[in-house]
């Protein structure tokens, strides 16, 4: 599992992918990209806040497979 972690992170490093922000090392980290979903929730409507979770999960994902099938 480390192996292909490191050959994932390779690649967004590598491909100067700016749009979510890679870590400059993976060693004693958890992902190889990370984003902010929400900034500042409003935890008064979860609903509202469900469905921004959700559309920015799904945004994400949809980047990532663009990216990775480009890059493949």
């Amino acid at each position: 599992m480390k192996r292909y972690k490191t050959t994932n992170w390779k690649l967004f490093k590598e491909g100067n992918w700016n749009k979510y922000h890679v870590p400059p090392s993976i060693k004693g980290m958890d992902s190889i990209v990370e984003s902010v979903l929400i900034e500042d929730p409003d935890f008064s409507d979860l609903d509202v806040l469900t469905e921004q979770i959700e559309t920015g999960t799904l945004q994400f994902i949809e980047d990532v497979e663009d990216f990775l099938s480009k890059e493949s």
